[in-house]
């Protein structure tokens, strides 16, 4: 590299730029990616920032500005002299307008300002901002539109979680507009405007207050998907549809008794339908007419029922599969969901009980999406949230016949248990706000992959080591400000993420892992690399970036081994002499300033 080289002169100012901005601000909330020339992307998120300094206006490359969850009040008047700004993501802020200069921004493509007080979006809605495409302001607090929205050509429009009880005429002028979202609005009836969005795509209006929909809300000739959910609707046409691309229709939640009209004119279609949470007078007949078994194979309409309200269906008949096999007969040829069969289970059932019903239900038939177990532990698969977790109903799931010869890639009926051959291989208990894991799932002796990213959990039981099968487990974005001791005693681990921790070293029994292919320590506060690695011959991914390391020149031999290093945004200001030309090194890796962003990762 050249030091006279005009487009290395502008990377190195660039840089200098952010690394003011780290000193500035929390060095581990600000990240930026550079493509030749110049940075690009900057994000600065959750730094509880009062206002964009000024320093950005030097990034005159920049495309995409992310500064989500900070304290911002306000855009800056010289926000209009980014020129080649794209992309801006600044929802969870405290912004509430937008300046004059916010029109010149005549390369924005995309802005989400969701979560933001706004009092005063005029500004937003000028002739000049004509590349927007997509504009999404939920949870802003909106109570109207302006008129002026028909300035923008917009694709994308999300209004979610705001108070709007009706939309303007000058909507229906936006033609380039192909997906709508006006969720957890108050809109009382269906906005006349939106039959004139001949392209839309998607339409979402979900939990509002809508009573009835236009009978030719079908007709849209390009709709695709149409989600009515949580409104009063007891009645809907099924006529006309002349999108031959229709693919997905949700009524649920809403007051019907009886099913729509004509709703057999979907089962010519790949509809995706759900009829779930409506107070059925009766158990719906959904035999397929003749004239579509043919068409529809494996692959026809998919239907999401519950079955919570027909309490005195169950009563009279408690045998599901009579249930199932009498008014659904036509329907072997699908899959078909049914959501929390909670009058199936009695509270203070135990587990053999369990087993017994759902084997006499026949649910080989059928997949569970949510089943809802009723019992003194307290066990939700459905839930977000675990509350205990027991080996006896690992061995139970095991023996249903629920799990045999499921297709993992359409459904699964509990969500983080994958099944190959009747045994469990994969658990993912990801986001399930764990502080302690059970010592029960080391008894998965099956087990291959381990999912626990997400949790608050700062150790792992001794037994975890004992899973000899296990070779993916990951443990990013928990707490742990030292690897737990079980994980090296995991000697068949292929791939280790620990990322978005608060560890500062890894101890030399990192070693012990000698079948490690990847391993992910990301955003931790390490400020050296960790010595045991370099004995970890089947190494062949290493991502250390946003750390706190400076010195690396004690690793060269082992960079020169060839495997792949993410160095990215640490505080190495000057990259060993041995390591800046690609021809005498078989590794490859990235640190701003010398190499591209490695799309490998």
């Amino acid at each position: 590299m050249t030091s006279d080289n005009p487009r290395n002169k502008n990377i190195k100012d660039e840089l200098k730029v952010v690394h003011e901005l780290k000193r500035k601000i929390d060095f581990g909330r600000i990240h930026f990616y550079k493509k030749k020339s110049s940075i690009f992307r900057l994000i600065i998120r959750g730094t509880n920032l009062t206002e964009l300094p000024k320093e950005i206006l030097h990034l005159s490359g920049l495309r995409d500005l992310f500064i989500e969850n900070n304290q911002l009040m306000k855009f800056p008047e010289w926000i209009g002299k980014l020129n080649n700004l794209e992309y801006i993501e600044a929802s969870g802020n405290i912004i509430t307008h937008f300046p004059e200069e916010f029109s010149d921004l005549k390369s924005l493509i995309r802005l989400d300002c969701s979560f933001n007080p706004l009092k005063d979006v005029k500004n937003l809605f000028s002739k000049g901002l004509s590349n927007l495409s997509a504009l999404i302001l939920n949870n802003t607090g909106l109570k109207q539109l302006p008129s002026e929205i028909a300035n923008l050509k917009l694709t994308k429009l999300y209004l979610n979680g705001n108070y709007l009880k009706d939309l303007p005429t000058s909507i229906s002028e936006i033609n380039t507009l192909l997906d709508l979202r006006i969720e957890d609005n108050k809109l009382r009836e269906f906005p006349a405007e939106i039959m004139f969005l001949k392209n839309l795509d998607n339409l979402s209006l979900n939990n509002n207050e809508l009573k009835s929909v236009p009978c030719d809300i079908l007709e849209l000739p390009h709709l695709r998907h149409l989600s009515l959910s949580g409104n009063h609707l007891n009645s809907f046409q099924i006529d006309n549809i002349k999108s031959d691309n229709f693919s997905f229709l949700d009524i649920s939640a809403n007051e019907f008794k009886t099913l729509p009209h004509n709703i057999s004119n979907l089962f010519k279609l790949n509809v995706f339908l759900n009829l779930s949470g409506n107070p059925w007078e009766h158990f719906p007949d959904l035999s397929f007419p003749d004239e579509y078994k043919t068409s529809i194979g494996n692959n026809g309409t998919l239907i999401i029922l519950d079955i919570c309200y027909w309490n005195k269906l169950l009563k009279e008949n408690r045998n599901m599969y009579d249930v199932l096999m009498s008014p659904m007969v036509d329907l072997t040829y699908k899959d078909i969901v049914l959501d929390y069969f909670t009058d199936l289970i009695h509270e203070g059932d135990d587990f053999g009980t369990i087993s017994r019903k759902i084997k006499q239900a026949s649910m080989d038939k059928c997949l569970f999406y949510s089943l809802e177990h009723k019992f003194s532990e307290r066990i939700d698969l459905g839930a977000p949230h675990y509350t205990k977790f027991s080996s006896a109903l690992l061995n139970l799931l095991q023996d249903l016949p629920i799990f045999k010869n499921i297709n993992r890639n359409i459904y699964h009926p509990y969500p983080g248990i994958y099944v190959n051959n009747d045994r469990i291989f994969r658990l993912d208990l990801n986001s399930k706000h764990l502080k302690h894991v059970p010592k029960d799932i080391s008894n998965i002796d099956t087990l291959e992959e381990l999912v626990l990213r997400l949790n608050l959990l700062k150790s792992l039981p001794g037994e975890l080591g004992g899973i000899d099968s296990l070779k993916y487990l990951d443990l990013s974005r928990n707490n742990f400000f030292e690897v737990p001791p079980s994980v090296f005693s995991l000697e068949n681990l292929e791939y280790l993420n620990l990322s978005y921790n608060n560890l500062v070293d890894l101890p030399e029994t990192i070693e012990n892992l000698q079948n490690l292919k990847r391993l992910d320590l990301s955003n931790n506060r390490m400020r050296s690399l960790p010595a045991g690695i370099q004995n970890l011959e089947h190494l062949e991914l290493l991502n250390v970036s946003d750390n706190y390391i400076s010195d690396i020149s004690s690793f060269i031999d082992f960079f020169k081994g060839g495997i792949r290093v993410d160095l990215s945004h640490n505080y190495i200001e000057e990259l060993p002499k041995e390591l800046q030309d690609r021809k005498n090194i078989s590794c490859v890796f990235y640190i701003e300033g010398y190499f591209d962003y490695p799309y490998w990762w």
